[in-house]
């Protein structure tokens, strides 16, 4: 008799067994599954766990290559699990662990380097009670537009991938930045989120590449174009030195010189200062070294510590720093 297995898409928990088998059922039809945790710490904090089961964190690390084992195990039917290539995500938040219990156990360096972490800024948004007909209808064709570009993206082809001449060019320009930048970091954790960026450059460029192709002016195409590497670069640059802030945070402690400027700048103001204010108190030397994306890193490390707190600034996409309390030390 033969067995049906289902479908799964998505799932909140597994067993390294279960994700073998279901990610081997997944490559005969071309699929890919999505982990959804509610709190990565959790997941982290629970890797190899069982010490009696199999290396969970290199399954892992293995997945986020795309690559599949061949394992033969005790079982019905031998118990071998196979599959050359596979399509695995994992989607979730970090709250309220701290960075240093994660780091403290060596995640920093293969799983923690490997995930991308986008800053949500802390915002309190009172509810509405009272939605206009047009927020109504404007919610309404956002859902069902993305829903839209969802299902044409997933019933594309599966393509190979290349990069255009120019984008190779700049691809490689940063993959060597980054190498530079890793042998130079003073941790190993950062080092280690380095040499991961250029992956993740690739892997964001993909995706900006399917979805553009959904967009009124995309064409379908295999080659993705210099515009999307550099939009990828730019990208994934900023989430990483952002999450270099919280390294140096959690495992330095201390403030940066930046960050102590930013700090007894905002305190001295009694305000809130944004970036023309802080450049205006550089030294001709610092300005060529430092500029906004910098002192935006010291502002989003000083609010990890908890001494003060990035606001929006006038204009979109501008910020602010306001002091709330007294560097440590």
């Amino acid at each position: 008799m033969c067995i049906k297995r289902p479908v799964v898409l998505a799932c909140t928990s597994y067993t390294v067994k279960g994700l073998d088998e279901q990610l081997q059922h997944h490559e005969a039809r071309g699929l890919g599954l999505m982990v959804k945790r509610r709190d990565l710490a959790e997941l982290f904090g629970s890797l190899n766990a069982y010490r009696k089961a199999d290396g969970d964190k290199q399954q892992l690390l293995d997945a986020y290559d795309g690559k599949g084992p061949s394992a033969l195990r005790v079982g019905a039917g031998g118990g071998r699990r196979f599959y050359e290539r596979c399509q695995l995500t994992i989607f979730g938040a970090l709250k309220s662990v701290p960075p240093q219990g994660l780091l403290a156990n060596g995640v920093a360096l293969d799983l923690w380097a490997r995930f991308v972490f986008v800053p949500i800024p802390v915002r309190v948004v009172p509810l509405s009670g009272d939605d206009s007909e047009e927020e109504v209808a404007n919610s309404l064709n956002a859902r069902q537009h993305l829903a839209e570009v969802i299902g044409w993206v997933h019933r594309l082809p599966r393509q190979e991938l290349y990069l255009a001449d120019k984008a190779r060019e700049h691809f490689f320009k940063y993959e060597l930045r980054c190498n530079q930048d890793a042998r130079s970091s003073r941790l190993d954790a950062m080092s280690a989120a380095w040499l991961q960026a250029p992956g993740k450059v690739l892997r964001v460029a993909g995706l900006l590449h399917l979805l553009h192709q959904a967009s009124a002016d995309g064409e379908l195409g295999e080659q993705i174009s210099p515009g999307m590497i550099y939009r990828a670069c730019n990208l994934i640059d900023h989430l990483t030195r952002w999450v270099l802030g919280i390294h140096e945070v959690a495992i330095g402690g201390d403030a940066s010189n930046l960050m102590r400027k930013v700090h007894l700048l905002a305190q001295k103001k009694g305000e809130p200062i944004n970036w023309g204010q802080i450049c205006a108190q550089l030294s001709a030397r610092q300005r060529k070294e430092i500029d906004s994306s910098d002192a935006l890193v010291a502002v989003d490390r000083l609010a990890v510590i908890g001494v003060g707190e990035r606001l929006p600034g006038a204009n979109a996409g501008s910020w602010k720093y306001r002091a709330l309390k007294d560097l440590p030390g």
